[in-house]
């Protein structure tokens, strides 16, 4: 009787248990629904505010973003205007006044140097009776007295005011002297870009003007202009905006009752300053003490117990913080019951669920403890088994250890693997079927060598996958011996390698591209290099032969040997061109060309070089947009590759060469199939297409047609596409070959669309025009020649000498930095070599100017005029003389710089 009576208090308490965990599940799932509703309810919240907040952050942005870009057209208007007076900026600025409310004043305060100060004020009163330079007596302090503005030299009084009644007083205020906005202004000058200043407190011309204003100081440039200084410095454009009516107006377009929100100037030096503006439970706050709900009296914000988002705007140099936050009271109504409606209703179906486990328990507990250990064990182990078989990568299998080893199990991941499911294994589909012809073979020894050997086993082959591509698989599995010990079945794991078979391809054409830029680059370096030295040796040879020319009579006997070693060292120098057009440092003179117009400009000279029995087609679109390039260095390209293109099609009766331009918009990844895939941004280009229909070229000779000197004629035609492709390269373009051997050759010359600058003409030439070189009057001045090489100096001082100008010569940077200490007073023109060991041209430039030399410098180069003089202009030369030069023009360049 013991027994059963402990069997039933077992059972009872079995029961209780289940009955127990019944309801602790239902209980914690009701929890966990009234989490889930509860995080529901917080997430709709949050992105109510998220949608809340982004509208009035992108209003913010909007609103800065109209307010300075309409401070940078002011600024655009008076530089590229011809004139403009104060009625035509009262006419430009008084729209604005009423499209921005925040608008308080438009100022332009002109650069007036000191020799100019009383033609000015002269001019000035004119107009308003009384018109002063002035400032205050105490730097600073608004009550302080007006006086006469002390002597300096310059100055920048504010000249034009719109509105100007409230606002006389303001007339003839030299900014120079403001402390507040000095930093500010010499900032702009600097960087050319625009800068705001702090809070400042607003100068009251209405009731309206109450609160605190920040200043748009915008620097006007105008180069060439009357009384502007070398960088063409004109003057400051001041926009004054009122702080308060600036950022309530943000928000007033869209009002959300919902947000919080408050601006920071985080640049600001003082704490007190860092508030612009706050609206904090429908009250506003300002950053001015003029207010009366000023920044003393605003809350603590953001509170730290709810959600917040910031966003930093770049506002002149200064960084203005905005912060929204959600509004208590909005945020309370958000909050529902709901959450606790399902949290009784989650535990009302609990108690029921413990309720029916209880009775249904009573009668059939027995049975289903012995059911549930039994159904446990064999979930457990399938779940472990679908468990491994899911993670594995690939598809594990077994098989049949003799042929046709037929597939006995496979699991799911074949279908990814293959294409094909894993029941089709299973019927009639056989994997050798699959395996690519040329890897059978080795697979199956393999195979036979393993179950003979007993051993497991690795080999790859491919497979043909259900969409017609080829996989790479890895197969490694091992045989599985029956009870007489000989192989029953093979199990194993198949695994797609395809990926890394492809990465690895990628990586060999990866190290062969590399391998081939980097020779390519090697020889560009190599090209300069060796054109640099020996532009430098013809200067020394034309300069001695032309010097040892004008010593004899014209009818000497020496005079024919003299000319042809001009001849030959002239010769020498279109050597070095074309090998710095390689290098992409070659000499060029960029104009805006239309690509069509030079074709059809160059297509008799492309004619006559034409075989007649060749027909030459131009397909030349019309209306092409300008690029910026050297129209001779563009024939060159074109010559070059129409040369090449007739002896493509020499001995063909229907040869044809054809030459096309059109527009196109490119992405940056179109260039990757370019020669040396240049990175160029995508944008508007120019195609310059030349294509044949001749013998075209094999891939061996495609890989090494850029090569120096390379050819496949009998004799050699210089630097021929090495050349080419250092032209393109210097004007910023891409090269597309496309050829095939016996179907002809495409040449795609890509050049990117020059955008001209609005309101901008033509580009002012950097220098004069040369002087004539017969003049025979005499030089007069002392010339500092800079070169490091002793024969350039030698001869250049000869000629210069004897023409009359006294020479200073230094040898690097350091010497000449020494001499121009030495000789200061007396140095009239420098002429510099750019490239130098120690310091370079470019650098002793810089230290010149740093020590306040004012002398003329023309520049000498053998690399591109453009490029040097748009990285020497900047820094005060005035002039280019290209290596190797000749006498007549270096003495015309020379009469063009001395006094």
């Amino acid at each position: 009787m013991n027994k059963p009576a402990a069997a039933t208090s077992a059972f009872v308490l079995h029961r209780r248990t289940i009955v127990a965990a019944v309801v602790a599940v239902g209980a914690l799932l009701s929890l966990g629904g009234w989490s889930f509703v509860t995080r529901s309810e917080e997430r709709r919240i949050d992105a109510e505010f998220q949608h809340r907040q982004a509208v009035q952050m992108r209003l913010a942005r909007e609103r800065l973003r109209l307010h300075i870009e309409i401070v940078r057209d002011l600024r655009a208007y008076l530089e590229n205007a011809q004139h403009v007076d104060a009625p035509e900026f009262t006419a430009y600025t008084r729209p604005l006044l009423g499209r921005l409310p925040a608008a308080r004043v438009f100022q332009w305060a002109a650069r007036v140097p000191a020799a100019h100060r009383g033609q000015y004020e002269a001019a000035q009163a004119a107009l308003h009776p009384g018109f002063r330079l002035w400032e205050r007596d105490v730097a600073g302090k608004i009550g302080a007295a007006a006086i006469a503005a002390r002597p300096r030299d310059e100055y920048w009084p504010i000249t034009w005011v719109e509105p100007l009644a409230g606002n006389e007083t303001s007339l003839g205020f030299d900014l120079h002297e403001s402390i507040v906005t000095r930093p500010m202004l010499d900032d702009a000058r600097r960087t050319r870009e625009m800068r705001a200043s702090p809070q400042v407190r607003l100068i009251r011309s209405t009731q309206g003007d109450r609160g605190s204003g920040v200043i748009f100081i915008e620097p006007v440039f105008r180069p060439g202009a009357s009384g502007t200084e070398p960088d063409g410095f004109a003057g400051y454009i001041q926009a004054i905006f009122s702080v308060d009516r600036l950022l309530e107006q943000v928000h007033s377009e869209q009002p959300d009752e919902a947000l919080d929100l408050a601006y920071y100037d985080d640049s600001a030096q003082f704490d007190h300053l860092r508030l612009l503006y706050a609206r904090i439970d429908g009250r506003a706050y300002s950053g001015s003490r003029d207010n009366a709900a000023s920044a003393l009296e605003a809350p603590a914000f953001p509170r730290p117990d709810v959600m917040l988002v910031a966003e930093t705007f770049h506002v002149g140099g200064r960084d203005w913080r905005l912060v929204v936050a959600p509004n208590t009271a909005w945020l309370a109504r958000q909050h529902t019951a709901v959450p606790w409606l399902v949290l009784a209703g989650e535990l009302a179906l609990t108690a029921l669920a413990g309720l029916f486990a209880h009775g249904l328990l009573s009668r059939t507990a027995r049975i289903e403890q012995q059911v549930a250990w039994r159904t446990a064990e064999l979930a457990e182990s399938r779940r472990q088994l679908a468990s491994l078989l899911a993670d594995m990568p690939g598809a594990a299998y077994r098989s049949e250890a003799a042929p046709p080893f037929r597939t006995v199990f496979i699991s799911d991941g074949v279908l990814k693997l293959t294409g094909y499911r894993a029941t089709e294994f299973f019927a009639d589909r056989q994997w050798a079927d699959l395996m690519h012809p040329d890897d059978l073979g080795h697979c199956r020894r393999r195979l036979a060598e393993a179950l003979e050997r007993r051993e497991p086993f690795e080999v790859e082959y491919r497979i043909r996958h259900a969409d017609g591509t080829l996989r790479h698989i890895w197969d490694r599995g091992h045989p599985v011996l029956g009870e007489d010990g000989t192989p029953a079945f093979i199990e194993g794991l198949m695994v797609d390698a395809t990926t890394y078979h492809e990465a690895e391809q990628r990586n060999r054409e990866f190290e062969r591209q590399l391998l081939e830029t980097q020779k390519l680059e090697s020889l560009g370096v190599l090209a300069g290099g060796i054109a640099h030295d020996f532009n430098n040796i013809l200067t020394a040879v034309l300069g001695n032969a032309s010097l040892l020319r004008g010593m004899f009579a014209s009818d000497h006997a020496a005079q024919p040997q003299v000319r042809s070693i001009e001849n030959a060292a002239r010769r020498a120098a279109d050597l070095c061109t074309q090998m710095l057009a390689y290098a992409g440092k070659g000499r060029f003179v960029t104009t805006e060309i239309d690509a069509s117009a030079l074709v059809r400009d160059t297509a008799a000279l492309l004619q006559v070089s034409v075989p007649k029995h060749t027909r030459l087609q131009l397909e030349l679109s019309e209306h092409l947009p300008p690029v910026l390039a050297d129209a001779t260095q563009l024939r060159q390209i074109m010559m070059n590759l129409v040369l090449n293109a007739v002896d493509a099609v020499a001995g063909r009766p229907d040869g044809s060469i054809r030459i096309a331009t059109r527009a196109v918009e490119l992405s940056a990844n179109f260039f990757q199939g370019a020669v040396q895939k240049p990175a160029l941004p995508a944008g508007p280009y120019v195609i310059l297409e030349i294509a044949d229909n001749g013998s075209g070229m094999t891939p061996e000779t495609q890989a090494r047609i850029f090569e120096p000197f390379f050819t496949t004629k009998f004799s050699g035609r210089g630097l021929g596409l090495a050349a080419v492709l250092g032209i393109i390269r210097g004007h910023r373009g891409a090269l597309f070959v496309d050829s095939r051997s016996g179907a002809g050759t495409t040449f795609r010359v890509v050049l990117p669309v020059h955008q001209a600058k609005a309101g901008g003409g033509a580009t002012p030439a950097l220098v004069p025009p040369a002087a004539n070189a017969d003049d025979p009057g005499r030089l007069q001045g002392t010339v500092l020649l800079i070169d490091d090489e002793p024969a350039v100096r030698q001869v250049a001082a000869a000629v210069l000498t004897r023409h009359g100008a006294k020479v200073i010569e230094a040898a690097d940077g350091a010497e000449a930095l020494s001499q121009c200490r030495q000789h200061a007073g007396a140095i009239d023109l420098i002429l510099l070599d750019l490239t130098m060991p120690g310091l370079s041209g470019e650098e002793t430039l810089r230290r010149l100017r740093l020590l306040d030399h004012r002398q003329k410098v023309v520049v000498m180069s053998g690399y591109s005029e453009t490029e040097t003089m748009r990285r020497c202009s900047s820094l005060g030369a005035t002039g280019f003389l290209a290596k190797p030069f000749e006498i007549d023009a270096l003495l015309a360049r020379v009469r063009q710089h001395l006094p």
